[in-house]
């Protein structure tokens, strides 16, 4: 109650600088009258009043609106809830004034947008609106089982973009209060507003951001543990608090995993399992682990989905493939970036995680391929009581990769480990070409009994075809060796090009970057470090990022840091060098070389015979076409070619659509100029009035439009 007081005051304070800062507002006396009565000091009256009202159209009806027009609030890049606000003064708080100066729509629309900001200061000063932890948001809500089962997932996404946004909203104006020396003061009122709730009043801006992402759910969160994998691009109070996403996720109550696991196994976890602890071991963003015992005595974890995450998650990423289309097509720098591209690639991932059959079949692939290390060790799967959702294993137990004082106390060589860690790595990228995605901390486990190193989480995970491994084996050999015009033509030869590509003078920057980062000395910088400058000048001169080769560059970055902070001595490129070499003379021998040239061989003749009746019958066409005078050839454009086809396509289709709009407007101009005068309406006057200031506000609006376009592309 009190903050809904707070809320009718913040408005009443707005509406009442509103009126005094537009000149020409005077009470319109009818209206107040048929509202107020004779009450003495209704001129006063009037502001409170219309600050009650504005506050209960903002909790009742502002939620479905903005439900209703999500779609327009992504495409404006949120500038909508401004003229949402605007439409509400004007229906609500203009008729009460009368605007001298103003007509109509010209008042509502100034009055409008002036008390939407002032309502956002005062609410960001006073608190309300403040993100909320609330653990009920874990709890499934039955709507969207409701949107799962519809044909299409639009609707959802509707929801989705109106939730984020609402989010969103909240979590900034909390951010860009806290950069301020005003921040005391709105934490002061959020204690008193906000008694015993669990509200967001941290100045913070990593940890702010860290709960933003948890609040938004599991798809952000997912996006914020790969933006942490990236350590080397970040702050250090950036790198506590997103690591901390893999860790700190909430869990969701035990009644929606006993749910999910009777839906999936067709009875309760009591009689699928001889015991089940309902308290969870661990919560992830996709889903959540389960000690449990088997009936023949093997401990096991149960990996159990988070409720509807499959419904929430996709509509999270159709939003956001949208949304990047968007950018794509107003800022060439987007296009650049190939943002479609990297969402494309995060929702394959993302979407390849949700059905567990997958990382199912990822378990016992690893494991087939870490069967040659001794002191590796995948956790066994038991396929009887796995689904698509829900996943039993053998239980594992030890120490995080990077809790150093706990290996020491165990007695673990840990110069050993980071080597074994690594020859496993290696393999799985270089050798195997398939590959863990994700070699974070939290997935790298140590047994302090044995110290095998275990590998767990195998949801997302990365392959390689032979041709891209021996790319990266060369890499390699080039940074080993300094060979910058080795690694130019690498380079070249696997990115793909967004723009005409200069190799001379890509060569000539090549050289000077590994004259400067690699330097001449026997050991090399951090593997991160030179991929970081080298993925900066590939960009620079127009060359992109085969998506396999980036997981695969990331996967190895992410070992190298663990490996730096396990045993630092040890380098993964110099030792890596020498392991290589060992391991390719295992796996590469001569006999599997002849054996390899030998299926290669066979394989191209096989194709050369499949295709001799195809070049027969081409060339007999060829040849009666050039008979009778005439030849027909097909033209295959390449990606880039069909990016600039696109491009022309998308500038037709705004010119066009501008052509139609001017021209409507200019129709509704001149209709209103000639009609002026001749209607009138009760309390708006002159409808035809608000018709040309309407048209001529667009007008005005696409021709600015117009002139920024001109001037930028000059």
């Amino acid at each position: 109650m009190l903050r809904f007081l707070v809320r009718v005051l913040v408005n009443t304070l707005a509406i009442a600088l509103t009126i005094a800062v537009l000149p020409g507002a005077t009470i319109n006396d009818e209206v107040a009258g048929s509202l107020l009565g004779q009450v003495p000091g209704y001129e006063l009256l009037i502001y409170p009043l219309a600050g009650l009202i504005l506050a209960l159209v903002q909790l009742l009806f502002q939620p479905v609106v903005l439900l209703l027009t999500a779609r327009l609030m992504l495409w404006s890049m949120g500038l909508s809830s401004v003229l949402l606000n605007a439409l509400f003064f004007a229906l609500f708080v203009h008729p009460w004034w009368d605007f001298a100066r103003y007509p109509f729509v010209v008042g509502g629309l100034i009055g409008g947008t002036l008390a939407g900001l002032l309502i956002t200061l005062l609410n960001a000063l006073s608190g309300l609106d403040s993100p909320l932890l609330d653990p009920a948001r874990q709890t499934s809500k039955a709507y969207w089982r409701w949107l799962g089962q519809l044909p299409h997932g639009r609707l959802a996404e509707q929801v989705r973009i109106a939730q984020a946004y609402e989010t969103m909203r909240r979590y900034l104006i909390q951010i860009a209060v806290s950069l301020t020396p005003l921040a005391g003061l709105r934490q002061g009122m959020q204690r008193l507003l906000y008694r015993g709730a669990p509200v967001v009043s941290t100045t913070s801006v990593p940890e702010i951001v860290r709960l933003l992402l948890q609040d938004l759910g599991p798809t952000y969160v997912k996006l914020g543990q790969v933006i942490a994998s990236r350590t080397e691009m970040l702050p250090p109070p950036w790198q506590r608090e997103l690591s901390r996403l893999h860790s700190s996720v909430d869990p969701f109550p035990y009644a929606e995993a006993r749910r999910i696991i009777t839906e999936e196994l067709g009875a309760p976890p009591e009689e699928c399992f001889a015991c089940f602890e309902p308290t969870p071991l661990a919560a992830a963003s996709i889903g959540q682990v389960y000690r449990a015992r088997r009936r023949d005595g093997q401990a096991v974890v149960v990996k159990v989905q988070r409720p509807d995450i499959d419904v929430t998650m996709r509509a999270d990423l159709g939003v956001m493939r949208d949304a990047v289309r968007l950018l794509e097509a107003r800022l060439p720098l987007a296009r650049e970036l190939n943002l479609v591209g990297v969402v494309d690639e995060f929702a394959d991932s993302v979407v390849t995680e949700l059905d567990f059959q997958n990382e199912a079949a990822h378990i016992r692939r690893l494991g087939q391929t870490m069967a040659v290390f001794p002191a590796v060790q995948v956790p066994r799967l038991y396929d009887d009581v796995s689904t698509a959702r829900v996943l039993t294993m053998e239980c594992v137990s030890g120490i995080k990769l990077t809790e150093l004082a706990a290996l020491d106390a165990a007695g673990v060589d840990r110069a050993a480990l980071a080597t074994t860690f690594m020859r496993a790595m290696l393999k799985q990228v270089l050798l195997d070409g398939y590959f863990h995605g994700d070699p974070h901390p939290g997935n790298i486990l140590v047994d302090p009994q044995t110290g095998r190193l275990i590998f767990l989480d195998m949801g997302l995970m990365g392959s390689l075809s032979e041709i891209q491994r021996l790319a990266l084996i060369d890499v390699i050999w080039s940074l080993k060796a300094r060979d910058a015009q080795n690694l130019a033509h690498i380079m070249l030869t696997m990115a793909p090009a967004f723009k005409v590509v200069d190799q001379g003078a890509f060569t000539r920057d090549l050289e000077r970057l590994v004259r400067r980062a690699l330097g001449c000395g026997d050991s090399l910088p951090a593997l991160a470090t030179v991929l970081q400058e080298l993925t900066a000048l590939m960009h620079r001169h127009g060359l992109g990022a085969d998506p396999g080769l980036t997981l695969a560059m990331k996967a190895l970055v992410q070992a190298e840091q663990l490996i730096r902070q396990v045993a630092p001595e040890v380098s993964l490129v110099d030792t890596a060098f020498g392991e290589l070499t060992e391991l390719l003379q295992q796996d590469y021998a001569r006999e599997a070389v002849a054996e390899t040239v030998k299926k290669q061989a066979l394989g191209a003749a096989k194709d050369l015979l499949r295709h001799v009746p195809q070049l027969h019958a081409a060339t007999l066409r060829w040849l009666e076409q050039y008979e009778h005078g005439r030849l027909t050839l097909y033209l295959e454009s390449d990606e880039q070619l069909s990016r600039r086809l696109e491009g022309l396509g998308r500038r037709v289709e705004r010119g066009a659509g501008r052509l139609t709009l001017g021209l409507v407007l200019s129709g509704l101009l001149v209709s209103s100029a000639l009609a002026g005068g001749r209607f009138q309406m009760p309390h708006f006057g002159d409808p035809t009035s608000i018709v040309f200031t309407v048209a001529g506000l667009l007008g005005l609006g696409l021709t600015l439009q117009l002139a920024w376009s001109m001037l930028r592309k000059a």
